[in-house]
C-alpha cells in the first residue's frame, strides 16, 4: 500500500494564488486550534497535501479567505515523505510599505505594490512624556517571500491606518513579523508651510515667503526619536515630529512656521531621516 496515495484520498480543498488566481494544489485544511503560536497570535492552522506548491508571494486563497504561507512541514513514513503541511496566518487586507518620502509623496505612492498582511495587537505603550495616553505597538505579519520590512520605514493599511516599523522580527512558524507604533488614521494631513522672510538689503526689510502647500506625517515625539546633537532643543508636552519630502521643502529652518489640521506649529530644530529624502522636524504649538 502507497501511503502517499492513502493519505492524499481526502484532498479536495483547492488551494489558490491569492495574487495571480492560479490553482497550485490540493489539500486537507486542519481543524482551528486555539492555543498560541509564536507566543503572539492565538491561530494555529495548516493545510496539508501530498506535494505542497507555494505561491510566488506566499499567500494563497482557501474558500474567500485569504491566508499568508510560512514554513512546509514534511510527514515521513519508512523513510519517505508522504505528506506535506504548510503553516498558515490569516490575512486582513492589502497594505502598502515604503519610505516616508513615498507615503507623501502622491506619484511615488501609487508606484508601491500592494501585499497581504495582518496586524496583530501587540502590547500598549504609555505616552509619558505629554498626556499619559495609551497607544498601539503592533506585529504586522508578512511572508517570508514578500520584500523584507525596512526599520523606520511606514506601512499603509487599505484602510488608512500608517505605521512606522520599529524594529523586524523572523517568526518559528516561517513567517516575517514588523514590530510597529501605531500612528493611526489621521497621520498623513495636508500642510502649508511658510519659511521664514528674506531680508532684502535694499528694502532694508524681511520679505515675505512664498507658503508651500505639501503633504506631511506628524506623530508623537516617543514614535520617531533619534538623537541627533547634545544641544537638541529639549521636548515639551504636546511637541511633535513633522516629516515633509525634501523635494517639497529644499531648506526648511529653525523658527520656520507650518500650519497641519488646523494647528499652528513652530520649527524648533530640523534634521534628515536616515534615507535622507526627508526631513524630521521638531516642531511646537504657536
Amino acid at each position: 500500500m502507497d501511503m502517499s496515495v492513502v493519505a492524499s484520498t481526502f484532498d479536495n480543498q483547492p488551494a489558490y494564488d491569492a495574487y495571480s488566481g492560479t490553482l497550485l494544489f490540493t489539500g486537507q485544511v486542519a481543524p482551528y486550534a486555539g492555543g498560541l503560536r509564536d507566543s503572539v497570535a492565538s491561530w494555529r492552522q495548516a493545510i496539508s497535501a501530498q506535494a505542497i506548491t507555494k505561491p510566488a508571494r506566499g499567500v494563497i486563497t482557501l474558500g474567500s479567505e485569504k491566508f499568508l504561507t510560512g514554513r512546509v512541514v514534511q510527514d515521513f513514513f519508512q523513510g519517505s515523505i508522504v505528506r506535506e503541511n504548510l503553516v498558515l496566518h490569516p490575512c486582513d487586507g492589502l497594505y502598502l510599505q515604503g519610505s516616508a518620502a513615498a507615503m507623501v509623496t502622491s506619484t511615488l505612492l501609487a508606484e508601491l505594490t500592494p501585499f497581504y498582511s495582518n496586524a496583530v495587537w501587540r502590547k500598549t505603550d504609555k505616552d509619558e512624556a505629554e498626556s499619559s495616553e495609551f497607544y498601539n505597538l503592533c506585529d504586522l505579519y508578512l511572508s517570508v517571500t514578500e520584500a523584507a520590512p525596512v526599520r523606520d520605514n511606514m506601512i499603509l493599511s487599505a484602510a488608512g491606518i500608517l505605521y512606522r516599523i520599529r524594529s523586524v522580527e523572523a517568526r518559528e512558524g516561517g513567517f516575517t513579523a514588523a514590530v510597529c507604533s501605531e500612528l493611526g488614521a489621521h497621520a498623513i494631513l495636508a500642510a502649508t508651510y511658510t519659511p521664514n522672510g528674506v531680508y532684502s538689503p535694499a528694502l532694508d526689510a524681511l520679505v515675505a515667503c512664498t507658503p508651500i502647500s505639501t503633504t506631511v506625517i506628524i506623530e508623537r515625539v516617543q514614535s520617531n526619536y533619534r538623537f541627533s546633537t547634545a544641544d537638541a532643543a529639549a521636548y515639551e508636552p504636546s511637541d511633535r515630529v513633522v516629516t515633509v519630502a525634501v523635494a517639497a521643502v529644499t531648506l526648511p529652518k529653525a523658527s520656520d512656521t507650518l500650519t497641519v489640521g488646523g494647528v499652528g506649529y513652530r520649527v524648533i530644530s530640523v534634521q534628515k531621516d536616515e534615507p535622507g529624502t526627508c526631513w524630521e522636524l521638531h516642531c511646537r504649538r504657536v
